[in-house]
């Protein structure tokens, strides 16, 4: 037991180690960095090399999104509107507009390179101050400020990847609920585990995709019925959730059977 606890102490440590911030600057370039101290004005970081003992310090104005080591995020922009050719909206930050494509930044529980899309694809850009951006005509690059780390792959990420589906995965994992049936059903199967057969049923539990995935919670619930894409991302993150749930109620009925029946033994042995 003494080594186990040991050995969950260095694995804790590890983590701990290994903890980064990840920062978005306004020409999109990613930086993973260690956050050191911040003000209203300034961010100070170091790099995720520990001999590397530099510390630089970023203007809060070059940056448009951080997310930190705890999974917080920050975003220091307001939402431009990108609409499709089929006229589905979406909420982005517009890093650069030219005569054939698009770039922008979106976030939706992971962060992702900046999209590229062809102007054939948009119907409408409409920028956070009302401003409508005429698809056909540049715009001036916005200027920002390079980090001193940046992507590896320094690549921006072609279109194909939906951001409605993204999107449906992301609200998932926030807004979706498992049922307290589906817990209470799965704590059941383990804790019966012994005549085997629960084991089936906890699987076909866990993982038959949930029918009503509806939240009120959800400020995107609407697109569940309008667009197709968001109900798939929404519904494969459901799905994930509601096992990832079910198995670990399921685990935690067995362990308190395999519990009570070590009691058991120990006070008639």
């Amino acid at each position: 037991m003494k080594n186990f606890l040991l050995l969950c102490c260095v694995f804790s440590l590890a983590l701990c180690c290994n903890a980064q911030d990840t920062l978005i600057s306004d020409k999109g370039a990613i930086t993973i960095a260690n956050i050191v101290a911040q003000d209203a004005d300034f961010i100070t970081i170091s790099s995720i090399d520990s001999s590397n003992k530099e510390l630089v310090l970023v203007p809060k104005s070059s940056l448009i999104f951080i997310k930190y080591t705890s999974g917080l995020t920050e975003q220091f922009y307001v939402n431009d509107t990108i609409i499709n050719s089929e006229g589905r909206a979406f909420p982005a930050k517009v890093l650069e507009v030219d005569d054939n494509s698009i770039t922008y930044f979106y976030y939706a529980g992971k962060i992702t390179e900046p999209v590229i899309s062809s102007m054939s694809s948009l119907l409408l850009v409409r920028l956070h101050d009302g401003t409508k951006v005429a698809l056909t005509k540049a715009i001036e690059k916005p200027k920002g400020f390079d980090l001193f780390t940046t992507n590896p792959s320094n690549e921006k990420k072609e279109e194909g990847t939906s951001f409605e589906y993204d999107l449906g995965l992301s609200d998932a994992k926030n807004y979706y609920k498992t049922k307290p049936e589906v817990i209470a059903s799965s704590v059941i199967m383990g804790a019966t585990s012994v005549f085997v057969a629960p084991i089936l049923f906890a699987t076909m539990i866990a993982w038959t995709p949930p029918k009503n995935l509806h939240c009120i919670a959800n400020p995107n619930d609407s697109l569940l019925e309008s667009n197709t894409q968001y109900y798939k991302g929404f519904r494969n993150g459901a799905k994930r959730k509601k096992a990832s749930v079910a198995t670990a109620s399921y685990f935690s009925g067995l362990g308190a059977f395999v519990v009570f029946i070590g009691a058991m033994v120990n006070f008639y042995w």
